[in-house]
């Protein structure tokens, strides 16, 4: 709530009420209820809903402002602001908690934790959004090296010699080995990729697929967009 809970039940749901503005067949019916449950009682200045001649004057009483016109509630100055608050005649003052505080309140005292051990916790912390990272990573290559493998023609290559060679150097790499995608660290995984990359990258430029100069550009890139690179211009030699 904009009031960050400070008042009490009437108003807020006085204030759901008036949302219903658009609809004032059903806000009356709400409005009643509520007053009947013994919400909004007449007595702490609330509007009678009873009194109202007609679905018009019960949309003018219910458009109030309940801070100015129900005695129980004041706005005061807080932190160079004004919000609104319960009119406590002295009896009680705002006061400010931690967010610690607020979970001691609601569930007990936490266990005590040091400067180091709080610093351990974000290291796992950091470490686990990392490996998800990642995860995530690492599927999206796939992907990409999925896409290459699907997209690669018998055209690309001059002579039946030259399409054994790299299927004999494609044998050389990890990537189909469940055990190594799962279980390698980032470095090597990527390593394993760019060295895909790198074997289709001769491929295309041997085919006439790319230029001299798109190669050059090529060999400069990361592992991912080298991946994304070579994807692209085996498609494009298919069209």
């Amino acid at each position: 709530m904009d009031e960050g809970m400070s008042m009490d039940i009437d108003y807020y749901a006085f204030r759901f009420v008036q949302k219903y503005d658009m609809y004032p067949k059903e806000q009356a019916i709400l409005y009643s209820i509520l007053q009947k449950s013994g919400l909004l009682s007449v007595n702490d200045g609330w509007p009678n809903y009873q009194t109202a001649a007609d679905l018009n004057e019960f949309k003018k009483m219910v458009a109030v402002n309940p801070v100015s016109s129900i005695e129980k509630y004041k706005k005061i100055a807080q932190n160079g602001d004004y919000v609104s608050m319960l009119n406590t005649k002295g009896e009680y003052g705002l006061s400010y908690i931690s967010s610690v505080e607020a979970l001691q309140l609601m569930f007990g005292f936490l266990p005590p934790r040091t400067k180091e051990e709080y610093e351990a916790i974000l290291k796992k912390q950091k470490e686990a959004n990392k490996n998800k990272e990642g995860e995530a990573r690492k599927t999206e290559l796939l992907n990409t090296i999925k896409d290459c493998n699907a997209a690669l023609s018998s055209s690309l290559f001059k002579t039946s010699g030259e399409a054994r060679k790299f299927k004999a150097d494609l044998v050389g790499l990890r990537l189909k080995d469940k055990n190594f995608v799962e279980n390698s660290s980032d470095e090597d995984f990527l390593a394993e990729v760019d060295k895909y990359s790198e074997l289709l990258l001769e491929v295309l430029l041997n085919a006439g697929t790319i230029s001299e100069d798109d190669y050059k550009k090529a060999k400069e890139m990361s592992a991912g967009d080298k991946a994304e690179f070579v994807k692209n211009a085996l498609k494009g030699s298919k069209s």
